[in-house]
């Protein structure tokens, strides 16, 4: 784990803990991803969340937590909500594994217009969520918003937390070996969390199509790169180092 001043610990194998109020923010989980898909008529071999289970009580185990609160896309679609062949749902497996922690979902573009579901399990939903000085939401709001929220944050002393942009980052060991990794990335007012979901390949900073979003918040001089590899988070540096490192990889 990796503490920062503003009261915020990085955690593997993706959260980012806030000990002042005991709180686990977590984004982009996508639980019942291979089922959706397979409602949407893509043939694809049945396969549970038990990666995602397994990430979930690897932070829970880590660390003291009464509320876990998600930035967008607890699930992937509606079909996480239903059980199949006797079995809880993606969702019920998931839930149940939080134990008696209260959960807020801030909704995010894959499990909007799922308040209704959500709440009949006692789940929380808010468009934002306040912890301490700092600020969550998905990351898919207008820009202009995501500017004000980070601005405002930063007044606190605090930061905006987003899920969403899925940042990642591509390693290279110039012998071969490559590995794609889910990576925090992170400046003044602003943190953005890597998606917790294992088959979210995720976005590499240092391409510029997958950071196009990222960058319109923050510079990359003053962006911070944390990759997660296995069960240890591990600091690379600034974005705008790590970028010209890696240029033509």
């Amino acid at each position: 784990m990796i503490v920062r001043h503003d009261d915020v610990t990085l955690l593997a194998p993706g959260g980012a803990y806030v000990p002042s109020a005991r709180a686990l923010v977590v984004a982009d989980l996508h639980a019942g991803y291979v089922q959706t898909l397979q409602k949407r008529g893509y043939t694809l071999p049945s396969q549970g969340d038990d990666a995602l289970l397994a990430r979930v009580g690897a932070l829970l185990a880590a660390v003291e937590v009464d509320t876990v609160i998600v930035a967008g896309d607890l699930v992937h679609g509606r079909p996480a909500f239903a059980a199949r062949d006797g079995v809880r749902s993606p969702l019920d497996r998931l839930l149940h594994a939080m134990g008696t922690r209260a959960l807020v979902v801030v909704p995010g573009n894959h499990d909007r217009g799922s308040d209704d579901l959500l709440a009949k399990r006692g789940v929380t939903v808010a468009e934002r969520w306040r912890v301490g000085a700092h600020t969550v939401l998905h990351g898919d709001e207008p820009l202009e918003v995501l500017r004000d929220e980070r601005d405002r944050a930063l007044a606190r002393g605090g930061r905006l937390v987003l899920g969403h942009l899925h940042p990642a980052l591509s390693l290279d060991d110039r012998a071969g070996a490559r590995a794609r990794v889910p990576a925090f990335a992170e400046a003044p007012g602003l943190l953005c969390l890597p998606a917790l979901a294992p088959l979210a390949r995720g976005g590499d900073l240092r391409r510029d199509d997958h950071s196009e979003e990222l960058l319109r918040l923050a510079d990359a001089r003053e962006v911070t790169v944390t990759v997660i590899v296995g069960a240890k988070a591990i600091e690379v540096g600034r974005l705008s180092k790590v970028r010209a490192a890696g240029h033509g990889a």
